[in-house]
């Protein structure tokens, strides 16, 4: 995306915590919910692993978040991706890179 810090190499990693955190699950279960987020959310999927771009700090947030629900177990796939993860860059959409895995969904 323009104006985000990307790391060097193959693949190159998005560092989250300034521009975005990332809620990450398992791409079946993210699929699930694809229609029931913003159509401008941003969704990025690596493998099997779907991440939903959020608003900094919301990794930090999502564990009282899922306690307060009671629902920490009955997710436990999901995980807040924030300040110090790293995630691996999507391509832009439309061009494909060799070695880069992770694709965007939404971008």
């Amino acid at each position: 995306m323009p104006g985000w810090q990307v790391t060097d190499g193959v693949p190159p990693l998005l560092p989250a915590g300034t521009a975005f955190d990332a809620l990450s699950l398992p791409a079946a279960a993210g699929r699930e919910v694809l229609d029931r987020l913003s159509p401008a959310t941003p969704v990025a999927v690596d493998g099997q692993t779907m991440h939903v771009l959020v608003a900094p700090g919301s990794a930090e947030e999502l564990p009282g978040l899922l306690d307060w629900l009671e629902w920490g177990a009955l997710v436990p796939e999901l995980r807040g991706v924030g300040e110090g993860g790293l995630l691996a860059a999507p391509a832009p959409p439309g061009l494909r890179t060799r070695g880069v895995a992770a694709r965007w969904v939404r971008p």
